[in-house]
């Protein structure tokens, strides 16, 4: 069928105007919602502790060309206990730009993996729910004493090493040291240097040794307080440290030996030898008369100086016992390395009614600001059988025995108190010395004649020398003579 010319214009112009409208027509977007996207989201602390305190922050970008207008925004978690409200009527986002929500929560006492989530809402329509892992981890930092004392001395500075590690998988804030005792600074009680120790920070997997250096006249639980932070939230650890008195098993400790009294001029004396049988060093060891005598000139005191373990030297001391008194002390002092001073004191007790003093040492004691007493019971002067007891010392109570052969105490009246069927030393003595030197009594006999024989061989063979010396001497002469009386002319002859 064939259109005429004015039909066809009609259907043209439909057709224009047709595709006008739909070209001047909106259509109503699905959702505006797929134009934002979360870009951020920040949780503080990383890590958090059972019960912890914590913050979320959330960053929304509007990835389109024009604004949207969000509705609300809900941070929304069965097992945490949200603590910000919902953010609602918020201002449009434009396009391209961004919009940051804070909420805070409590997380569990339970260590695990909890997943809460923020649900954003558009105002035209739409919405999507982002979730948000949230850690809670129950590990503590560890704190240790690495480095301790074997004993506690009442007023001697000693040392201890502290080391912190931190076990959690986060880093700890404003981590710090605080000695207490019963809950308060121990400063106010005892002598602690530092009184406190800040570290700082402390990555995760790291480690921190500290020193204290403390000095108590007290026995008390010294607690070592560690204080760390995780986010805004403060945590504490703890580790205590026993302080009680006992006796030091490395100090040193002074020994007698070679005791024995005489007089010299009117002035009685005592010679003998002191032993540091401790562990440790003695430092500026001075020996002097005590209690039962007055020391006199010229050997009041003998300072011997530094003793080291296992060392010895030697002393003199003179002196005048009072009126009757039987009994006379010789009192030991050093210090240890701190320079706290100790005391040890060695009664001897008069032998018989003689008129010079002539002393058997009865028990000895020793001291550090307060009472002690070690005793030698039994035993000889080389390895008998015995017990030394040291009983406390500066304040402190505390027992050290050792079974075992006591000091060693030489010949003499100085030694321990032994029981009745001990075996006679004098005696013994006696014959050890008659062996001793009759042995080298025979061996210098034997060096004297085999150096005579030398002597008379040398002497053998020097005589026969000068036999042959003058026989030569004597055929020379002859020759000489002979050839003498052949030369002379007849006239001379």
């Amino acid at each position: 069928m064939r259109l005429h010319p004015p039909h066809s214009s009609i259907l043209l112009i439909l057709f224009f105007l047709f595709v006008l409208l739909c070209g001047t027509g909106t259509a109503e977007p699905v959702s505006d919602i797929s134009q934002i996207s979360i870009s951020s989201v920040t949780l503080t602390p990383e890590v958090y502790a059972p019960g912890d305190r914590g913050t979320v922050e959330l960053t929304i970008l509007n990835r389109g060309n024009t604004s949207i207008q969000l509705a609300a925004v809900t941070m929304t978690g069965a097992e945490l206990k949200i603590l910000s409200p919902s953010y609602t009527l918020v201002s449009p986002i434009g396009g391209g730009d961004t919009r940051t929500y804070f909420f805070d929560f409590i997380v569990p006492m339970e260590p695990g993996i909890y997943y809460p989530y923020i649900s954003v809402n558009s105002a035209r329509s739409g919405f999507f729910k982002y979730p948000v892992p949230i850690r809670v981890d129950a590990t503590k930092p560890l704190i240790t004493l690495s480095q301790i004392p074997s004993s506690f001395t009442s007023g001697r500075e000693t040392a201890v090493e502290i080391q912190v590690a931190n076990s959690r998988p986060d880093t700890i804030r404003n981590v710090q040291i605080i000695p207490l005792i019963h809950g308060e600074p121990a400063a106010e009680a005892i002598e602690i240097i530092p009184n406190q120790y800040f570290i700082g920070t402390l990555p995760s997997r790291e480690t921190k040794t500290v020193n204290f250096t403390l000095t108590s006249t007290i026995e008390a639980d010294l607690t070592f307080a560690l204080h760390y932070q995780t986010g805004d939230n403060k945590h504490e650890s703890e580790v205590t440290l026993p302080i009680r008195f006992s006796v030091n098993k490395k100090q040193a400790d002074m020994a007698l030996s070679s005791i024995s009294f005489s007089t010299q001029s009117g002035v009685q004396q005592i010679t003998g030898d002191i032993t540091n049988v401790g562990l440790e060093t003695a430092y500026s060891v001075t020996a002097t008369i005590g209690e039962g005598a007055n020391p006199v000139f010229p050997y009041r005191d003998y300072v011997l100086g530094t003793l080291n373990p296992d060392d010895f030297a030697n002393f003199q001391l003179t002196f005048e016992p009072i009126g009757t008194r039987d009994t006379v002390t010789l009192i030991i002092t050093f210090k240890d390395r701190d320079g706290n001073e100790y005391m040890q004191s060695f009664p001897f007790e008069q032998n018989g009614s003689a008129s010079a003093f002539d002393g058997t040492l009865i028990t000895s004691s020793s001291s550090s600001g307060g009472g002690g007493m070690r005793m030698n019971v039994g035993g000889g002067s080389m390895g008998g059988g015995g017990v030394r007891m040291t009983t406390g010392g500066g304040g402190g109570g505390g027992t050290r025995t050792f079974v075992g052969p006591a000091p060693m105490q030489g010949p003499g009246s100085a030694e321990t108190v032994a029981p009745s069927d001990s075996l006679p030393l004098l005696p013994i003595a006696i014959v050890l010395l008659a062996i001793i030197g009759g042995a080298y009594y025979i061996r210098r006999n034997k060096q004297t004649n085999k150096q005579s024989k030398k002597m008379s061989r040398k002497g053998w063979k020097d005589l026969k020398l000068m036999k042959e010396i003058e026989s030569y001497d004597q055929e020379t002469d002859v020759q000489d003579s002979d050839q003498s009386t052949t030369s002379q002319t007849p006239d001379e002859k």
